[in-house]
């Protein structure tokens, strides 16, 4: 029988959501990433998220917002936009910001960018068929397979156009999931009101979690095997 876990969409600065939803499960927890930027209290969040994670309650899994931060923390040069740029400030005005840095960067360091949770893939941008083969896109993989999987584990899957600052969703890979798997993704706000799940022809399901925590919506996680939703805003 697939053991039971809460999986926990983008929480986004709001550490005190995040605080309600794991306080209000025993069950171990799956964290879909971002847990940074645009909320009101990014070192709050990484606070209780890291807590959980070093406590063995919580899995953090790898994600556009957080991995910004991870590379900068380790020396490298992300581009900094205002959501980053106003993280990094609070965490230099928080009295235990730099150990807050340090254990992020460890913790994220063992991230991985997806889990196969019984039917379900739990990660935080886009699906492909390849990750139900592969544990990690790491040693088994080629190079173009790994750069390919992270970056939909990352960023989903989308197109520029010309004259958009960022790429329209296509949600292609959606079509791509087996019958009888439902995908877990976070990334994208279909919906800020209740989870927006799609069925594709082959009767693969794709749920988005994230339902805009931070941006005016609300947190939302979802406890399985049974699916049962719970939100907070």
């Amino acid at each position: 029988m697939t053991p039971a876990c809460r999986v926990i969409a983008d929480v986004h600065g709001q550490a005190d959501w995040l605080a309600h939803a794991l306080d209000s499960t025993a069950l171990p927890v799956v964290l879909l990433g971002d847990l940074i930027d645009r909320g009101p209290d990014s070192p709050g969040a990484l606070r209780v998220a890291l807590a959980a994670i070093e406590a063995g309650r919580a899995t953090l899994l790898r994600s556009n917002h957080d991995d910004k931060l991870y590379r900068l923390l380790c020396g490298r040069q992300p581009q900094i936009g205002p959501d980053l740029a106003a993280t990094l400030e609070a965490l230099s005005a928080a009295p235990d910001g730099a150990d807050i840095k340090t254990r992020f960067v460890r913790a994220y360091a063992a991230a991985p960018y997806w889990l196969v949770h019984g039917r379900h893939i739990l990660l935080h941008g886009a699906f492909a068929p390849e990750m139900l083969e592969l544990a990690e896109p790491a040693e088994a993989a080629s190079k173009p397979l790994r750069s390919k999987l992270s970056y939909l584990a990352l960023y989903a899957e989308g197109r520029m156009v010309a004259g958009e600052a960022l790429p329209i969703r296509t949600y292609q890979w959606v079509e791509t999931i087996p019958a009888a798997w439902t995908v877990i993704a976070g990334h994208d706000v279909r919906s800020r009101e209740t989870p927006l799940v799609m069925t594709n022809r082959a009767g693969g399901r794709a749920i988005f979690l994230d339902t805009g925590a931070g941006a005016g919506g609300r947190l939302s996680w979802i406890d399985l095997p049974e699916e049962t939703v719970g939100q907070i805003g």
